[in-house]
């Protein structure tokens, strides 16, 4: 018995080549999870330029807010809260204050400050700070006081004018508050803090109203099953008596026979 010896040849560099470019080609664990594409975080929504969460449960559009796009599509409607993503854009540059306008790097303009300090000046002639102008002053003193046809005295201008400076002054402070609040809060948003934006979501059904559905065509079925046992119970114990019946009848009938 002859054994054939058989030459073990290395393989040629094209095999190879052929080998790593399968190998290379087929899905590894480690290498597709390097590009696969991130999961998104359950309960929250990517709505453009803002990332929104659910705030509540999915209920029905008031009777006034139906005319709305939200609560066109379905009638129902649900709150989020969105927040601006990271790198969104501002909406426009006249919303959103520059680095170089802030509180701490402004510098006074002269001639601005000249300008609003004009243009702050009402028909009366007071300024911010409730003083009169050069201006109305000048006006005030040629033009005499009148009420009613009737010239004022000095105590009543000065009475007059000091009412009207404490009117001016509490007026320019509350606009001065509600400059800054808004001032803060541009601020806030220019340096990177996420401000809470609040909206609404269509949404198909309402979570309460499927439930009361649901139980109640359950109870429903029930019912019908209850009743339509009833009726079985009471059917076959009138045959079964009529049955007897009969059969009592025929027995009578052979004895008498």
């Amino acid at each position: 018995m002859s054994r054939s010896s058989r030459r073990h040849t290395a393989p040629s560099p094209f095999a190879r080549m052929l080998a790593l470019a399968v190998l290379a080609s087929a899905p590894l664990g480690s290498s597709a999870s390097l590009f696969r594409r991130a999961v998104p975080v359950p309960g929250v929504l990517v709505a453009g330029d803002f990332l929104c969460k659910e705030e509540g449960l999915c209920l029905p559009c008031p009777a006034e807010e139906m005319h709305t796009p939200v609560c066109k599509m379905y009638g129902n409607r649900r709150p989020l809260s969105c927040i601006p993503r990271r790198n969104a854009q501002p909406i426009s540059n006249s919303f959103v204050p520059s680095k170089s306008a802030s509180p701490v790097d402004a510098q006074p303009d002269p001639a601005g400050t000249v300008k609003l300090d004009a243009e702050v000046k009402d028909a009366h002639g007071f300024d911010e700070s409730g003083r009169l102008g050069d201006a109305a002053k000048g006006a005030a003193a040629q033009r005499p006081p009148v009420v009613g046809g009737e010239k004022l005295s000095p105590a009543q201008q000065e009475l007059k004018e000091a009412l009207e400076n404490d009117r001016r002054r509490r007026r320019s402070a509350s606009e001065r508050r509600a400059d800054e609040r808004e001032w803060e809060r541009l601020s806030k948003r220019q340096s990177g803090v996420q401000l809470n934006v609040d909206a609404w979501e269509a949404c198909p059904k309402v979570l309460a109203s499927e439930y009361h559905d649901y139980f109640e065509f359950i109870l429903c079925n029930a019912a019908f099953a209850a009743i339509a046992g009833i009726v079985l119970v009471f059917r076959q114990r009138a045959l079964a008596l009529r049955q007897f019946g009969r059969l009592a009848a025929r027995i009578m009938q052979t004895q008498v026979s």
